[in-house]
């Protein structure tokens, strides 16, 4: 049986704010993992609508993308996509 993770605040702070699998990514675990725990908390899952694409795709291009995930407070996978 595998170790159970031992969550962070900062780990926990994240959850619901960026996608499970890029979170799982991050911290190493499987995106069940963080799924479980995102649910258990009654934490929401990260839907990103479709005004937010379009203004990430407005942006794409004239500003690195990095800079257009901190100020549209979505993950950077989205701007990578």
């Amino acid at each position: 049986m595998a170790k159970p993770h031992r969550w962070t605040r900062a780990q926990l702070a994240r959850l619901g704010k960026v996608y499970d699998r890029v979170l799982a990514a991050e911290i190493g675990v499987g995106a069940d993992t963080v799924r479980e725990e995102r649910n258990r908390r009654g934490i929401k899952p990260l839907r990103v609508t479709a005004a937010k694409h379009r203004e990430v795709d407005r942006l794409v291009g004239k500003l690195p993308d990095v800079e257009i995930a901190e100020r549209l407070k979505v993950s950077a996978a989205l701007v990578y996509r």
